[in-house]
């Protein structure tokens, strides 16, 4: 991959985990999800962030090697 189509995916990643903390924000009622279930789209979100992290890393090192 790219330094730009790991920039993109990242910024994906990070736009996926707001979208979905939005969601749970802005629901007026979840009603009564069960534990997994609610640890499970937690769980999710911290997901979609680490993937998010390790991809700026990725293209950072690349950047850096490129540039090195």
């Amino acid at each position: 991959m790219t330094t730009l189509e790991l920039l993109d995916e990242a910024i994906a990643h990070q736009n996926a985990a707001r979208d979905l903390l939005r969601l749970l924000s802005g629901a007026e009622n979840l009603g009564t999800p069960a534990p997994e279930i609610l640890s499970g789209a937690l769980c999710g979100i911290e997901y979609l962030l680490d993937e998010a992290q390790a991809r700026y890393e990725e293209a950072w090192e690349k950047q850096r090697t490129i540039a090195g």
